[in-house]
């Protein structure tokens, strides 16, 4: 699609782009397989490896130390003793970031996140730093995904679905309606359900959604960082999912799903 690939050559910062069909073969990429500061979409991956590895269902005492993000919604809970489940639903729902930093911790922190990720394959998808820890992204340290791995962990997760799996169910139900729907989910019709997960920073706009169309879902996940104007780059995420969904059809999939998880 030249047409499309001119428009994104026309935005500003970097961008990527990945858009695939139910079984994980190809519609359309650009530069999919680029590493960029993954903002909030890492915490699909965190999710995933929760449920994945059986974690045990534990509750959590909130109090003020846990407290990162004041305006979070636990900063609204001190005192209340909250069950895992229920963190990693805010965590997607709402992109909670003290639930974030709380499911981190149980899981045994960063190094035991990194190690998850790489026994999995997930090469360009790693874990700098703990959420709204912005000294050490001052510092370079920072957390990284690409598009292409995250439609990798999107199609693992319809797979299992799929499958009868009642923990992807739930994650993915957790997606429906979640936060910043003015990006990937302005761009498609109000009919269409979209489960999704936005990620953002100072001069990042990230949106990654399961697209439910004729009893499938599709995948599609654009990045795009160094950003100079984030209204401007939602507006044109909004633009290239509507370029994109029309186009749907032009589209003819292409390809095995590669390194999908079946």
């Amino acid at each position: 699609m030249d047409s499309i690939n001119r428009l994104i050559a026309g935005f500003a910062g970097r961008w990527s782009v990945d858009f695939r069909s139910s079984t994980g073969a190809l519609y359309y990429h650009y530069q999919a397989t680029l590493q960029l500061p993954s903002a909030s979409l890492i915490k699909l991956f965190l999710a995933w490896q929760w449920y994945t590895t059986n974690q045990p269902v534990c509750n959590v005492l909130i109090s003020e130390p846990m407290i990162v993000d004041w305006d979070g919604s636990l900063a609204h809970d001190l005192g209340i003793m909250l069950a895992s489940d229920q963190l990693i639903q805010r965590m997607l729902n709402q992109s909670e970031n003290n639930a974030t930093n709380l499911i981190l911790e149980q899981l045994g922190g960063i190094n035991a996140a990194n190690m998850w990720l790489q026994q999995h394959g997930y090469q360009a998808t790693s874990w700098g730093r703990m959420m709204l820890d912005f000294q050490a992204r001052q510092h370079g340290f920072d957390n990284y995904t690409s598009a292409q791995e995250v439609t990798r962990l999107l199609h693992t997760m319809t797979t299992t679905v799929g499958k009868g799996g009642l923990m992807a169910s739930t994650l993915v139900k957790s997606l429906v309606n979640s936060a910043s729907d003015d990006k990937i989910v302005a761009g498609l019709p109000p009919s269409v359900v979209c489960a999704h997960k936005s990620g953002e920073l100072d001069d990042v706009e990230h949106d990654a959604a399961l697209i439910y169309s004729a009893d499938t879902w599709d995948s599609l996940v654009i990045m795009a960082a160094a950003v100079p104007d984030p209204s401007l780059a939602r507006q044109q995420i909004r633009q290239l999912t509507s370029e994109l969904w029309h186009n749907k059809n032009l589209l003819h999939p292409t390809g095995e799903a590669g390194m999908m998880d079946r």
